[in-house]
């Protein structure tokens, strides 16, 4: 049963690791349409690996 717990988990980190992943790009691009320069400056300088600039 050792297996298909950890067979459970790993299928809940895919999950999890999905959601964050989509909800980073959201907020990678409310950030880079956004007029805001401070908005822009925390998306080049701290979401670099998720948002792909």
């Amino acid at each position: 049963m050792r297996v298909l717990s950890d067979l459970v988990a790993v299928g809940s980190w895919h999950i999890v690791r999905d959601q964050v992943l989509s909800h980073a790009a959201s907020v990678c691009w409310l950030l880079s349409n956004s007029s805001d320069p401070i908005g822009h400056r925390f998306a080049s300088n701290h979401l670099d690996y998720l948002c792909g600039y």
